[in-house]
């Protein structure tokens, strides 16, 4: 069992590009996020894009060496996650869901900012 060294309020989990492209492909495989699902109005696609929103904002909050550009971007996507959130009552804070997470349940959902809630879980 390998444990991580630094506490929990301090760990980051998406630290780089290829990070976000891995918790971004375990994330959409359950959701629906096509433009049919959009048109519709399917719950799956505004779920599957406030995760989107959510894990760009996490990697924009986590760079190093931040620009103009990525902090722009990371108000964005955190900006379009708030409103997503608010249409779905979730309250959800940055660096705390894992790759693969299932937000099955619909209404509200708050999750603590010093929880870390592990992937492939279904909530």
């Amino acid at each position: 069992v390998q444990t991580c060294a630094l506490p929990i309020s301090k760990r980051t989990m998406i630290q780089s590009k290829s990070d976000l492209k891995s918790y971004l492909a375990a994330d959409q495989k359950h959701y629906d996020t096509s433009l049919k699902a959009r048109t519709l109005g399917y719950p799956s696609y505004y779920k599957g894009m406030f995760l989107y929103h959510l894990r760009y904002a996490e990697y924009y909050e986590n760079l190093k060496n931040k620009t103009i550009l990525s902090r722009l971007l990371c108000g964005y996507h955190k900006y379009a996650n708030r409103k997503l959130g608010i249409k779905l009552g979730y309250e959800i804070p940055l660096n705390t869901l894992g790759p693969g997470v299932v937000l099955d349940h619909h209404g509200t959902v708050v999750i603590n900012s010093k929880a870390q809630v592990g992937g492939g879980g279904f909530y």
